[in-house]
């Protein structure tokens, strides 16, 4: 027997999910998982028994440490290729719902295309790309969130 090391919930063995909370049983955040002893979240080994502590800490924002209903159902790598082929238009954005976001991206690469001629559009399109390249740090680092609010991150 072993417990869930987000809610401290006993759970067999062979279990990949508790229960209880949802989440994966392979990773730790205030809970012992031989003992289900509370830990200090930076602790390295349990005082209790003395197991060592994975060393993958609950600080650590991973796929691991979210419950599922925090997990988006849109697809990852959908998202980056729409992020890399269509970020200037905001092509991902309408993919995960965000709509506005969407509008609004179109919007500054469409008055660009004016201000070009006046010489002053390279700003638009320079200030589309950085909002591109944000938004793919985000995804790259599982944090990006779609119009729920859910995380969009590579399922394993």
């Amino acid at each position: 027997m072993k417990y869930c090391s987000h809610c401290g919930n006993d759970i067999a063995d062979e279990a990949v999910v508790c229960v209880k909370c949802g989440c994966s049983a392979s990773t730790g955040k205030v809970f012992c998982r031989n003992c289900g002893n509370t830990i200090n979240e930076n602790a390295v080994i349990c005082v209790k028994c003395g197991c060592a502590i994975s060393s993958s800490s609950a600080k650590q924002k991973n796929i691991d440490t979210l419950p599922l209903d925090k997990i988006s159902e849109k697809d990852w790598l959908t998202t980056l290729l729409l992020l890399i082929f269509t970020g200037g238009v905001g092509g991902h954005n309408y993919y995960v719902g965000n709509t506005k976001l969407g509008i609004i991206k179109s919007s500054i690469l469409l008055a660009g295309i004016p201000l070009s001629i006046i010489g002053i559009g390279f700003l638009c399109f320079l200030g589309l790309l950085a909002w591109t390249i944000v938004e793919l740090v985000s995804l790259l680092q599982n944090k990006f969130e779609d119009s729920e609010g859910k995380i969009i991150c590579q399922k394993n």
